[in-house]
């Protein structure tokens, strides 16, 4: 990047100027081929779109609503080594340069130039770019295709720069500006450039589809120098660690504040930035089928909240089943499905995806992401809750019961329904001494499951149903005939249970959840509790996973 005179202060605003042509690696021709006619052509196309021709051939095709507003293309063809930026060694196939540079397009447009040699019509060839600092090719996001006369090539581009174009150049300007023209100190400069780059343009840890790729920035190498009231300031450090690529930028700033005094900025800039695993998440709709039914499998692969597209995910079923099919290709928005369809047969399914990420590179590895499918009646649960009031004074001083529920479920288009047994451990410990428990009357009671399914999530409620009070007697001094038959909890356990516990669990193998709570249902002191639950296939089916 690079700054330009602009305005009658003398100041200087950013534009980019890294990538100087979008050109093919590819031999062509040789020291005695003749140079075709090159010719530059420009045109201003606004919102509602338009062609700019040149007559060499190249041309930018431009549909309505890729621009917000008016700007001047300009589109320039080239088959010879005599037209390359100077330092490029290799001879491209084709080559045109579009401008102007760091341009980026809401919709895509296309650039179509000529080749030096036929090709395959329909052929897709990479598209590559020249970073003018770099002094380099690097590959694009972009394929150009081959018409049907295979000399002809068509490239759908969202933006005319390298590294998808650097943003927050505008804010950085401005930023720089203001600190200048107002005199600040130099040291306070360079802290609010290094600041104001990291907010704007790049900082460690940033993740993007850059070069077709996923990258993290894993490093910037500052190389600043500012003068600022006759005062200067210098940073040269390495913030993080060097990587596998790198892109450099260089900015340069002015400000004239009188008696041909001036305040300026230099910086270079060289981001470092490695291959990065991207995210990668699973999801089955429905979740839970019929036996013989089908459930659309969605891999969602993504890189710093971008889609990553076109990249391979591979599907396995392991269960009962299979899916169809085994490879899919992410789509723009960075996703690639396949179809699962049951055989007939009930239990569960784990759909699993795998992608290989960072071929080649010390980041290497194949990510997986596997979903859930429930069919028919395909799972158990056990719910554990363990009641406790302490009353203290009284015939009734501390009262327990731990609570087991074993329950079955099914999921059907995503609504649960099932049922369970409640059965108590209860137990009473009396305050007053002279007094002891005579009986206990527990009964186990039925309890009705029900719940939702969402995005592999799973919803339970439990509801008492045919509720049992649990009951007990307590009896005191012999000398006092008077028996005290206590009300139990059953009840309150009930409501509890309605009320509070419905856990929210992933519908996954040995999934659990867990809480607390307290209610006292108009009583002095409350009954206290804590449960946990966890729910289980009730037919694995999972056979062993592959290395």
């Amino acid at each position: 990047m690079k700054l330009a005179p602009v305005g009658s202060q003398g100041r200087r605003r950013l534009f980019a100027a890294v990538a100087l042509a979008l050109s093919f690696l590819a031999a062509c021709g040789d020291d005695d081929t003749t140079r075709p006619d090159s010719a530059t052509d420009t045109g201003v196309i606004g919102p509602d779109g338009g062609t700019v021709i040149g007559p060499g051939g190249a041309r930018i095709t431009v549909p309505a609503g890729a621009l917000d507003r008016e700007v001047a293309l300009t589109a320039a063809g080239f088959t010879d080594a005599s037209d390359l930026p100077p330092g490029a060694v290799l001879l491209p196939l084709a080559g045109v340069v579009c401008g102007p540079d760091g341009l980026t397009f809401a919709l895509p447009v296309t650039v179509t130039f000529s080749a030096c040699q036929p090709y395959a019509p329909g052929a897709s060839v990479p598209l590559h770019v020249w970073n003018d600092v770099a002094g380099g090719w690097a590959a694009t996001p972009f394929q150009a295709i081959v018409r049907s006369d295979g000399l002809t090539l068509d490239a759908a581009v969202t933006h005319f720069s390298f590294f998808g174009g650097l943003p927050g150049s505008d804010a950085l300007a401005g930023a720089m500006d203001g600190l200048l023209c107002s005199g600040a100190p130099p040291a306070a400069v360079l802290s609010a450039f290094q600041d104001q780059f990291r907010a704007q343009v790049a900082a460690r840890g940033d993740r993007g589809v850059w070069d077709q790729e996923c990258q993290e920035v894993v490093g910037i190498h500052w190389d600043l120098h500012a003068e600022s009231g006759g005062a200067g300031a210098d940073i040269m450090e390495l913030e993080g660690e060097t990587g596998a690529h790198s892109l450099m930028v260089s900015y340069e700033v002015e400000c004239n504040v009188g008696d041909g005094a001036g305040n300026a900025l230099d910086a270079i800039v060289t981001i470092h930035y490695d291959c990065a695993l991207p995210d990668l998440t699973v999801v089955a709709d429905p979740a839970g089928i019929e036996p013989g039914g089908a459930s659309t499998v969605t891999a969602s692969l993504h890189c710093g909240g971008q889609p990553f597209p076109g990249r391979t995910v591979q599907f396995e079923c392991f269960g009962p089943g299979q899916v169809a099919p085994d490879a899919s290709v992410t789509n723009p928005v960075g996703q690639a499905q396949t179809m699962y369809t049951n055989d007939g047969e009930t239990g569960a399914a784990t759909i699993r995806a795998y992608h290989d990420a960072c071929a080649g590179t010390d980041q290497a590895a194949t990510l997986t992401g596997e979903a859930t499918v429930a069919i028919g009646g395909a799972w158990q649960g056990v719910l554990r809750v363990a009641f406790q009031q302490d009353v203290g004074e009284g015939p009734l001083g501390i009262f327990q019961d731990a609570v087991t529920i074993t329950f079955d479920f099914t999921v059907d288009q995503g609504v649960v329904a099932g049922a369970g047994t409640l059965v108590h451990a209860a137990q009473i410990w009396p305050g007053d001494d002279d007094c002891w428990v005579a009986s206990i009357d527990a009964p186990p009671f039925p309890v009705v499951i029900a719940g939702t399914v969402s995005d592999q999530t799973v919803q339970l409620q439990f509801i008492p149903g045919g509720l049992m009070p649990l009951t007990f007697v307590i009896m005191c001094d012999p000398d006092d005939p008077s028996e005290y038959p206590y009300p139990g909890h059953g009840w309150l356990e009930g409501a509890i249970l309605t009320m509070d516990i419905q856990p929210t669990l992933l519908l996954a193998e040995g999934d659990t959840a867990a809480g607390s709570g307290s209610q006292d249902f108009g009583e002095d002191i409350p009954l206290t509790f804590t449960w946990n639950v966890i729910i289980n296939r009730a037919e694995s089916g999972l056979r062993e996973s592959r290395p």
